[in-house]
């Protein structure tokens, strides 16, 4: 009879060969479901548009995460691995949040924004027709002669 562990086999170059529980895969296939189900809750609530973009790189660094430990092996590996993996994904992200950072400060660099492009109304297009005819003064009927009321100057 064995005394060796059945998950765990020694190889010659001293790594160990670890077989993962059915059980810890279906765990980690219900946190990954309910948390893309977390990630479309979100993405229908309005936070801002900056704080929705964080809270889903944020669900989404967490899930990464959790593939990484489990079927990539990390939690049973040498540390170096895990170390070498975070700080590539911290060197990704240091890039990243330059670009993150911007999102809430674009309006403040370029605060002139150009008008909707909308096609013309039919009066619009009236109006121009009769200006082309000659019929109607260019003049007449402005925005600028009417107040708010519709009274042609008057006070």
């Amino acid at each position: 009879m064995s005394h060796a562990e059945p998950h765990a086999i020694e190889f010659e170059h001293g790594h160990t060969h670890h077989v993962t529980s059915m059980r810890l895969l279906n765990t980690i296939l219900v946190i990954l479901l309910i948390f893309t189900g977390l990630t479309v809750a979100v993405s229908r609530v309005h936070l801002g548009e900056s704080l929705n973009l964080w809270v889903a790189v944020a669900i989404a660094v967490f899930k990464a995460s959790l593939v990484c430990a489990v079927f990539m092996h990390l939690l049973h590996d040498k540390a170096i691995s895990s170390l070498v993996l975070f700080f590539c994904v911290l060197t990704i992200g240091f890039f990243f949040l330059f670009t993150l950072i911007d999102m809430d400060s674009r309006h403040m660099v370029d605060p002139v924004r150009a008008a909707p492009i909308a096609a013309p109304t039919i009066v619009e297009e009236a109006r121009a027709e009769a200006i082309a005819a000659g019929e109607l003064d260019p003049a007449a009927h402005t925005d600028e002669s009417h107040d708010e009321h519709g009274d042609a100057g008057e006070h």
